[in-house]
């Protein structure tokens, strides 16, 4: 197929495994693949392979919805949607409304699963608004779990997308406290977390949190992509 995947994010699980590496080109999608033996922790998980693609707002107009190859792909992650410190979500940055529901339709057409990216680059702090500590304290939390109920049911996504980054080691417990309640509030929902997958012995990081979160997901992704890039340094 000619036409370059300048939209998609591709992803890839082998023999059911529960934690993946995801791969990104500037230009073309790319795979990446790793295996793991942890069990997955929601009867919403299958086995099998698992290649989710991201369709993000800010670029759609190099791949309108009609182009997807549908073929190639198991999930389609569309965003992104940012959540405010009050708890509700900016569209600003997804596919307009109206390519949005293209996706859903295209997507069950071809029997696809399609879930909504949450957060992106840089939205750690926004998270942490919502989560922690802003004037509204509670409030806002309950009013983001309500803007991503309303999200997955009024617009018709499977499952949810946790893109909060950077993470940092204060948002931990957030990040966890969320998933048990979106667990208990969208039952049968699809929740995924894109992990940093970037290391290297100059920067060690402390990965022991995700053993945590990961029996609490449907699938652990991680960004691998960073390390194809260069970086000052």
């Amino acid at each position: 197929m000619k036409n370059p995947l300048a939209l998609i994010v591709v992803v890839v699980v082998v023999g059911g495994s529960q934690v993946s590496s995801s791969a990104a080109s500037s230009n073309v999608g790319s795979l990446s693949a790793a295996s793991s033996s942890a069990p997955p922790s929601s009867a919403v998980r299958k086995s099998g392979p698992w290649v989710m693609g991201y369709y993000m707002g800010y670029l759609a107009d190099r791949q309108p919805p009609s182009a997807i190859d549908w073929k190639g792909l198991t999930h389609l992650a569309v965003g992104f949607f940012v959540p405010r410190a009050d708890g509700s979500l900016d569209a600003g940055l997804a596919p307009s409304a109206a390519d949005r529901k293209l996706l859903v339709q295209a997507a069950r057409q071809n029997k696809r699963k399609i879930l909504a990216t949450i957060g992106g680059q840089d939205s750690g702090p926004m998270w942490y608004a919502a989560t922690c500590c802003s004037e509204n304290g509670s409030a806002a939390r309950a009013t983001l779990v309500s803007s991503l109920k309303n999200l997955v049911k009024s617009e018709g996504y499977e499952g949810l997308d946790l893109d909060w980054e950077p993470l940092e080691p204060k948002d931990q417990p957030l990040l966890l406290e969320l998933v048990r309640t979106l667990r208990k509030e969208l039952p049968g929902t699809l929740l995924t977390f894109p992990a940093d997958g970037a290391d290297n012995l100059n920067f060690p990081a402390n990965r022991a949190f995700y053993a945590q979160l990961a029996p609490l997901l449907d699938q652990l992704n991680l960004m691998t992509y960073g390390m194809g890039f260069a970086f000052e340094g």
